[in-house]
């Protein structure tokens, strides 16, 4: 069973977000939104927290790499295989990526 966000039911985990991105395509939209706000919840103050101590000090610009990575972890979502390693290592590698372009004072 897929948690669902705000309800009673058991919170996602990582595990559950692994399992839910395996069979994406069998989701209702509702779902897929649902699971996409969780991953978003779950995994943006991590990814903020890395970038403050990477130097990245300006909050707009790692609000604007947060959307970049988010939109293109969507985006390549398909490319994601759960055998080659946990979701929030994809998603890191994805935000190092976006913050590559970034110069840190």
């Amino acid at each position: 069973m897929i948690p669902i966000a705000g309800s009673e039911r058991a919170p996602w985990n990582e595990d559950a977000i692994e399992r839910a991105l395996e069979r994406e395509e069998c989701l209702s939209r509702r779902t897929r939104e649902r699971l996409w706000l969780e991953i978003e919840l779950r995994f943006h103050s991590l990814v903020d927290r890395w970038w403050t101590k990477m130097g990245i000090a300006s909050v707009h610009d790692r609000e604007d790499l947060w959307q970049e990575a988010i939109l293109r972890a969507y985006r390549k979502r398909a490319a994601y295989r759960p055998a080659r390693g946990r979701f929030s290592t994809w998603l890191s590698l994805i935000a190092w990526a976006s913050s590559a372009r970034l110069s840190v004072t």
